[in-house]
């Protein structure tokens, strides 16, 4: 038997997309990468295949698309000097923080 995971906008399979190649026998699990886009897709769904058949009713579960996001962000700059900052960048955490591992930090330039 191998297993095939799918999104689908239904429980039914209807506009599946399948996500990578077949998951061997004995493992039961696999992983969908990091910004993998889910465009439409309400669900993730399982098939089970045997050398003969494909399952005609999947395992379907809602796809959650978790986002936290800070807030109040403040930054003092303390550096006096033309053309350099510095100081202390505080935020609020998020209320939700169960699947936050960590944050980044990033410098950007504003281009127009």
């Amino acid at each position: 038997e191998l297993y095939y995971l799918y999104f689908a906008c239904d429980r039914r399979g209807h506009q599946r997309s399948q996500i990578d190649d077949a998951v061997p026998p004995g493992l039961e699990e696999s992983a969908v990468q990091p910004n993998t886009a889910i465009e439409s897709y309400k669900r993730l769904l399982i098939y089970t295949k045997s050398s003969l058949i494909e399952q005609s009713t999947p395992v379907s579960i809602e796809l959650q698309d978790n986002l936290a996001s800070v807030s109040n962000v403040t930054f003092p700059d303390l550096d006096f000097d033309a053309g350099d900052v510095g100081g202390f960048l505080q935020w609020d955490l998020p209320i939700d923080r169960r699947d936050v591992s960590h944050h980044v930090i990033y410098f950007a330039q504003l281009v127009f």
